[in-house]
């Protein structure tokens, strides 16, 4: 049987129009029929355990169609995402220093997989001191992000295969099939946590500013260059997916405990002191899913 997939992949692989009629009906109709399924299913939970859930929220921040039975979701509900009605609970932009739409003290766990680049300095501190705000004591907040330290080591060593690797640990180089210059290393490092920069300065500048300043001042240095118009979802919709900020793990337990979290730890993925995330059966359902092998967990506690 897999000899047959596997003739059967290289066959359709080899004939593009095959290739894409297929995924045109798989991304057309398949994963659409699945996800009205999903909604449906979703919303006959949240009816039923509107009580339950009301007494212990759990928020996925930027979840998206998320959909999982007893969480809610908060997340902007436009731009390149085109989230159906009825999957975003909380409408909400986090490029923005607006408060978020929940009372102190009132939200048991937040749990955000692969946002938090997506904000830019001048809004995340904001965004966190929120997330601190809203929680109740003993409650916490689970966030992945990409691990900036992972691509300046990739850079260094011009290991152009780890971008960006797909969850099964094989190179995705199809990202930057628009790209068709010399230098698809550089491209590929500043695609991982400041895209916008990439026209706005020359390979030799790049080079010589992180042999200069080094792997974080460059980052900060680059992060903090681009230009504010382009990085809010609604003043860009096009780019809502870009990356405008950098993390590891010491830089975003330092900024956790800025904001008033009691403890921050790095965990491993699957790895929580909440059974909502920890458990088993939570790894089919959406928890730490998001490209494994370039990123890291932390989970910061009130």
């Amino acid at each position: 049987m897999n000899n047959f997939f596997l003739l059967s992949k290289n066959i359709i692989n080899k004939i593009p129009f095959i290739k894409k009629l297929l995924l045109f009906f798989y991304y057309k109709v398949i994963v659409k029929i699945a996800l009205f399924y999903r909604i449906k299913k979703y919303n006959f939970y949240q009816k039923i355990d509107r009580k339950i859930d009301n007494k212990k929220l759990m928020i996925n921040v930027g979840g998206g169609h998320f959909l999982n039975r007893h969480w809610r979701t908060l997340d902007v509900p436009h731009g390149t995402r085109n989230y159906w009605k009825g999957t975003i609970n909380y409408q909400f932009d986090l490029c923005t220093k607006n408060s978020w739409p929940f009372l102190d003290n009132s939200v048991y766990l937040f749990y955000s997989s692969y946002t938090l680049q997506q904000i830019h300095t001048e809004w995340l501190l904001h965004n966190l001191k929120e997330a601190y705000r809203c929680l109740k004591p003993g409650g916490g907040f689970r966030i992945t992000v990409p691990d900036y330290d992972l691509a300046a080591e990739a850079y260094e060593n011009k290991n152009l295969t780890f971008f960006h690797k797909d969850i099964y640990g094989a190179p995705n180089l199809d990202i930057y099939k628009d790209y068709d210059g010399e230098h698809i290393l550089e491209y590929a490092f500043l695609f991982f946590f400041c895209q916008h920069m990439w026209d706005r300065i020359e390979v030799s500048e790049i080079q010589e500013l992180y042999k200069t300043l080094g792997r974080y001042k460059f980052a900060d240095k680059l992060v903090e260059s681009i230009p504010l118009d382009l990085v809010g979802v609604k003043t860009n919709i096009k780019t809502s997916f870009t990356h405008v900020n950098w993390f590891n793990p010491d830089k975003l337990v330092r900024i956790m405990k800025d904001v008033g979290f009691s403890e921050v730890a790095i965990m491993k993925r699957h790895e929580s002191r909440f059974k909502e995330i920890s458990k088993k059966k939570s790894r089919t359902y959406g928890f730490d899913n998001s490209y494994p092998l370039t990123s890291f967990y932390i989970e910061g506690y009130k």
